[in-house]
């Protein structure tokens, strides 16, 4: 099996994987690892500085509400790409 031309998944349930459980597992971490950067910086882009307020979660700040509320924007091109390389991975 060519382990560069399958996803992780594949290699998960394939019983011939070369791929140690050890090895495997520290792919999925890296994989979603990943994901939650590519969320972050999503976040980030998508409500600027207050991304990073402590007290995100506690309160719902005006500015928030009419980000929410408004139409979705589409993603910057470099984070379209990388979402599409990791679901292209997965």
């Amino acid at each position: 099996m060519d382990v560069r031309s399958t996803s992780l998944v594949e290699r998960a349930a394939s019983p011939t994987t070369t791929f140690g459980a050890t090895a495997h597992l520290a792919a999925l971490l890296d994989w979603l690892r990943r994901l939650l950067s590519w969320q972050i910086a999503l976040t980030r882009e998508t409500f600027g500085p207050l991304a990073d307020d402590t007290y995100r979660g506690l309160y719902v700040p005006r500015a928030e509400v009419e980000i929410l509320g408004a139409a979705p924007q589409p993603l910057p091109p470099e984070l379209a790409r990388l979402r599409a390389a990791l679901a292209q991975e997965r």
